[in-house]
């Protein structure tokens, strides 16, 4: 294969920090933290290239405390200094560089918050340089004009100049340990006035999340073609791998795919879990669960399992009574369909 050899050396004429407090919408938690609110950098890159064109470009990133150092004895102002100054140092190499091509201007360094500032100006740059060159990110990539050179064993020009457009991607929402998803969020969201579309062309949602089968009918009048959400509580968010791996043949139902995803490997290695470490980590917790007699687990069928579910996993109407504590399981993460159904990944759906 030909690779692509219009590399474009560029100075990077300055650098300017920026920073705005942000609150978000709802608090998002991960790991240790809990995140209200937090400072946004911004990052002004100008530019030169090196027949004499000149352009600006920007890139932001949120001071994000303890998402790239979790180390819990620093604090949030510790984390955001950190990061600060890992983009000072980053605007002070890239400023003492002469004209070169992006890739290497880019200094990265070693650990997370090191990297935080070069990648931080590594965007900015390069946005610069695409307004410069009037060019998409993509040619930019698939022509090399950033002179990425081999990396690690991986001819990276060569790579570059295989890559081919995709008419469709699939889009990835992160959900924080706290974050509610309610039916409100989403049609607030996806509304006419914010998005300029009175049906979102989604063709379907798949939901990991517990209690999915509720939105499902919110997902459909926004506009998505099928859906997919648990009964109650998901116990088997890992039966994704599965689904995904048949609907990509192009030729299963949406039914099906959903259907043959949820296998007995997915769901013994979740029961295996639950009975032999999480179980015993709540035994004798406050709440009243004081184990299961010896020979017996709390996916069998003994009062134990109900001592342990309910309300552990479940409110108590949503625990099956006549059914071992692991059918329970199977039941709770009952996918629920809506939508059409039959429809694989090589229909064509309309949206008019």
């Amino acid at each position: 294969m030909e690779r692509a050899t219009s590399a474009v050396k560029l100075k990077v004429a300055a650098l300017e920090l920026f920073e705005r407090d942000v609150r978000l919408r709802m608090p998002f938690r991960f790991g240790v933290v809990t995140l209200t609110e937090s400072p946004q950098a911004f990052v002004r890159a100008r530019i030169r290239t090196e027949d004499g064109r000149e352009a600006e470009g920007a890139a932001a990133e949120l001071l994000a405390p303890k998402w790239f150092d979790k180390n819990p004895a620093l604090s949030n102002e510790d984390n955001y200094e950190q990061l600060r100054a890992s983009l000072r140092s980053a605007c002070e190499r890239y400023l003492a560089h002469g004209m070169q091509t992006p890739w290497r201007h880019s200094s990265p360094g070693k650990g997370l918050v090191e990297n935080y500032g070069p990648a931080l100006v590594d965007r900015a740059v390069l946005d610069a340089l695409l307004r410069a060159l009037g060019i998409s990110f993509y040619k930019a990539i698939q022509q090399n004009i950033v002179g990425a050179e081999p990396f690690e064993g991986i001819d990276l020009p060569t790579v570059f100049a295989g890559l081919k457009p995709v008419w469709r991607i699939a889009a990835r929402h992160t959900v924080g340990l706290v974050d509610p998803i309610t039916a409100s969020d989403i049609r607030t969201a996806l509304h006419p006035s914010t998005t300029g579309f009175t049906r979102i062309p989604i063709r379907l949602v798949w939901g990991t999340n517990c209690y999915g089968q509720t939105l499902g009918e919110t997902w459909c009048d926004c506009g998505a073609k099928a859906t997919a959400g648990a009964r109650y509580v998901n116990f088997y968010p890992t039966s994704w791998g599965n689904f995904i791996d048949a609907w990509n043949t192009g030729t299963v139902s949406f039914n099906d795919a959903v259907a043959n995803a949820d296998t007995a490997a997915v769901r013994t290695v979740v029961q295996t879990f639950i009975a032999v470490v999480d179980a015993k980590k709540e035994k004798n917790k406050p709440g009243g669960f004081n184990g299961c007699p010896l020979g017996s687990f709390v996916t069998g069928d003994g009062p134990c399992a109900r001592e342990y579910f309910v309300p552990h996993w479940l409110a108590a109407d949503e625990w099956q009574a006549v059914v071992s504590g692991k059918d329970n399981m199977n039941y709770s993460s009952y996918m629920a369909r809506s939508g059409d159904t039959f429809m694989t990944k090589h229909s064509v759906p309309s949206w008019t």
